[in-house]
C-alpha cells in the first residue's frame, strides 16, 4: 500500500526534495526499514511464491530507495538508515501509471487469503473485538474460562471512557 502511496504522490507532482509533504523522507525512511526487520523476525520466511503478490510487498524497501533516489528525497530518521540503505540493491521503477504496483490484485489476494468466508471475503471486522463479544464468548475465548470483563467495565467502554488491562 504504502508503494502505491508513493505512486499516487508521483502522479501528483509532489514528490522531489522541495515537496509540501515535509517530513516525506522520514516517512520514507521508516518505510524502508520495516521490510528488512520483517525479514529479520522470520515474518516472511516460506512467501518465495512469485505468484504471491501480498509477498512481493515484503521487498518493498529497494523500491522506496528508488523513489528517494529517483526524486532526491533526504531519507532521515531511523540512526542505523545508512546500513539499510547499504544492504539494498538499485530496482527499477515502473512506469507512473494507474496502479504501477498492481495494489488491487494485491488486496483481492490478501482478501482471498485472510478474509472471512462470506459471498465475497471481506478483511476486517469485529470478529476479534471482545467488547462487542458477549459475556460467554469471552469466556470461552479466554484462557482460563474467565470473562475478563465486568459488565461495569463494558458500560464505561460504551459510555467512551477508556480503562486499561493489567
Amino acid at each position: 500500500m504504502f508503494l502505491t502511496m508513493l505512486a499516487k504522490l508521483e502522479s501528483q507532482g509532489l514528490l522531489g526534495p522541495d515537496s509540501e509533504i515535509k517530513n516525506l523522507g522520514m516517512v520514507m525512511a521508516l518505510y524502508l526499514c520495516a521490510p528488512s526487520d520483517i525479514r529479520a523476525y522470520g515474518i516472511c520466511e516460506g512467501n518465495d511464491d512469485k505468484t504471491n503478490n501480498v509477498a512481493a510487498f515484503y521487498n518493498s524497501d529497494e523500491k522506496i530507495l528508488a523513489y528517494a533516489k529517483k526524486y532526491n528525497i533526504e531519507l532521515r530518521g531511523p540512526c542505523d538508515l545508512d546500513s539499510y540503505v547499504e544492504a539494498l540493491d538499485q530496482v527499477e521503477l515502473p512506469p507512473a501509471k494507474d496502479d504501477p504496483w498492481s495494489w488491487a490484485a494485491v488486496l483481492k489476494q490478501y482478501e482471498k487469503l485472510h478474509g472471512q468466508e462470506r459471498k465475497k471475503p471481506k478483511i476486517g471486522g469485529i470478529q476479534y473485538d471482545i467488547t462487542a463479544m458477549s459475556s460467554a464468548e469471552r469466556r470461552k475465548s479466554s484462557y482460563n474460562g474467565k470473562d475478563p470483563l465486568k459488565k461495569s467495565e463494558i458500560d464505561k467502554i460504551k459510555q467512551g471512557m477508556i480503562f486499561q488491562l493489567a
